[in-house]
């Protein structure tokens, strides 16, 4: 729940960031809640993993944290999580055999099966609060990722002029 005098809207874009990382969070809280609500293990930093594992036949580490986007490190942790619930699997690489993949389990299929409906609703009330708040905002950060992509934000901060304070 938001205060009152919100600190970080004075902020203006100072806040940007932290202000991203509350709207986070209040979302992840509220899909946190529907997934306890349905009786599911599972948490909403795995869905990402979860469904790329579930879409291939096999999908290593460093290829998955590409798509996703995600440290190596972060991938490692989700899929650890993954693996020790029964949802994935380990396995050889059928294209570098020194290697090892990720597979969606039987266990995992079950899951995902159960999941569909209620990632269909999370979807529906997404939908419905963009439509009510932002229209237009899936657009504008598919336009904000690929300016990203374009210059790094570490590099727009060095070329900013320091004020003097």
């Amino acid at each position: 729940m938001r205060p009152a005098a919100d600190i970080f809207e004075k902020q203006g874009a100072r806040a940007f960031g932290t202000r991203l990382r509350r709207l986070f969070e209040v979302l992840n809280q509220g899909v946190s809640s529907a997934y306890a609500a349905a009786g599911v293990d599972f948490e909403p930093r795995w869905f990402g993993l979860f469904t790329l594992v579930g879409e291939q036949s096999e999908i290593d580490i460093g290829t998955a944290a590409k798509v996703l986007g995600q440290s190596h490190v972060a991938v490692v942790q989700v899929a650890n999580a993954l693996q020790s619930r029964g949802l994935i699997r380990r396995v050889p690489s059928k294209t570098d055999r020194r290697s090892r993949a990720l597979q969606i389990t039987a266990k995992g299929r079950a899951l995902a099966a159960k999941l569909g409906p209620l990632w269909d609703q999370v979807a529906g009330a997404t939908e419905a609060l963009l439509a009510e708040a932002a229209p237009h905002f899936l657009q504008e950060l598919d336009a904000l990722d690929a300016a990203l992509v374009r210059r790094a934000f570490a590099e727009r901060i060095q070329c900013q002029p320091r004020s003097r304070a």
